[in-house]
């Protein structure tokens, strides 16, 4: 898919005739920034395609046509939607919490035991390194089910019986140590998301 967007993005031609799905746009921004300065700093396509959310997104045109028909109202309305505007896009919320789910920023990260402790009858001496593995909590299929590693947004719409909404994903942690940005980074996520989709369209 990426090769043939690259191949379409060498055929000179207008901004009314050019493709506007989210992944031409991408690549055609890309070749632009390359094009001006050969000195620029240009991702790998590897790295293009880590860009979580748009890659997944992109190989997904049923969820991709489903978002831009939910965010259009509200960006109709002007280019800077409130907080609760966005918060209350169901649909944006089912994309950017399943992209999270499958491919966390950060997949795993390590805690030390500072005394010694009993779990499960094992003795966790204090200093002992515990990896939390958030990725492989994320995608557990014994929760999620068989197809856990593949981006379906529609599941949040209906949860697993035994989805807590604590632990049953990691991605911003949990508990005393989890991460205090997690709404705004959220939020951010959809207004950024939600204003591609508006100015592709």
């Amino acid at each position: 898919m990426l090769r043939q967007k690259m191949e379409d993005s060498t055929i000179v031609t207008s901004d009314m005739d050019a493709k506007r799905d989210i992944m031409s746009l991408l690549v055609r921004a890309r070749k632009a920034d390359f094009d001006k300065d050969k000195c620029v700093y240009a991702m790998s396509d590897r790295a293009m395609m880590d860009q979580v959310t748009l890659w997944l997104l992109a190989n997904d045109e049923e969820s991709q046509k489903r978002l831009r028909l939910e965010v259009a109202p509200v960006f109709a309305y002007g280019p800077r939607p409130d907080y609760r505007s966005l918060k209350d896009l169901q649909w944006l919320d089912c994309v950017i919490m399943e992209s999270l789910r499958i491919l966390p920023p950060v997949p795993l990260t390590v805690r030390s035991a500072t005394r010694d402790d009993y779990v499960d009858g094992i003795l966790v001496p204090k200093g002992t390194l515990l990896t939390i593995p958030i990725r492989i909590i994320n995608t557990w299929k014994v929760l999620w089910g068989e197809d856990a590693e593949e981006f379906k947004p529609q599941r949040w719409l209906d949860l697993p019986k035994d989805h807590h909404p604590v632990f049953s994903m990691l991605s911003f942690l949990a508990g005393p140590h989890a991460c205090i940005g997690k709404t705004m980074a959220i939020i951010e996520m959809k207004a950024v998301l939600a204003w591609v989709l508006t100015i592709s369209s």
